[in-house]
């Protein structure tokens, strides 16, 4: 997909939350984009998205300098091209542990939210913990419509209970440009 400057995603999870993340500059080989600092990543006004493949390349701090993404276990979500069956694995760390990142396409299916009703790529996340056996997933629904996921579902277990921003979600509008 190609990202625009001036495009803009809305989401809302849970009770009165909302965030946008907006295209807010294009670079040679990667789209710049504004988006609400994560929790434990309060200093990050931005990511940097690899043109090709939309993987997270690199951050940017809130005084413009570039900070290296290795540790993201979200950094490479979509991994373009998407095809049904396609699958990708990837290691990060976070304190003392280490995280196993497993996606798969699952499929194609027709999703509707309040921004309307978009046919999709249903991404299966699972994330493995060690030391330890913690397993947590995520499911993403991309839409090549919007350039972006429409919806996210969390699992249920006890996993993610511990983040805050770890809840269901989905697009209310947006906006290409």
């Amino acid at each position: 997909p190609i990202w625009n400057i001036g495009d803009k995603w809305t989401y809302k999870r849970g009770p009165g939350e909302v965030w946008t993340h907006n295209v807010i500059d294009s670079k040679e080989k990667v789209f710049i984009l504004d988006t609400p600092a994560a929790p434990g990543t309060p200093n990050i006004k931005a990511y940097a998205y690899d043109k090709k493949t939309l993987n997270m390349v690199f951050r940017i701090d809130k005084d413009g300098r570039r900070v290296e993404n290795t540790n993201d276990p979200f950094k490479n979500l979509y991994n373009f091209p998407l095809v049904i069956g396609k699958k990708w694995t990837y290691k990060t760390s976070w304190e003392s542990y280490h995280l196993q990142n497993d996606f798969q396409v699952e499929g194609v299916e027709e999703v509707e939210t309040v921004a309307g009703k978009f046919m999709t790529y249903k991404i299966y996340y699972k994330q493995s913990v060690s030391p330890g056996s913690a397993v947590g997933w995520v499911r993403f629904w991309y839409s090549p419509e919007t350039k972006f996921w429409v919806k996210r579902e969390f699992d249920k277990s006890s996993f993610w209970k511990s983040q805050d921003w770890a809840k269901d979600a989905e697009l209310i509008s947006y906006s290409l440009k």
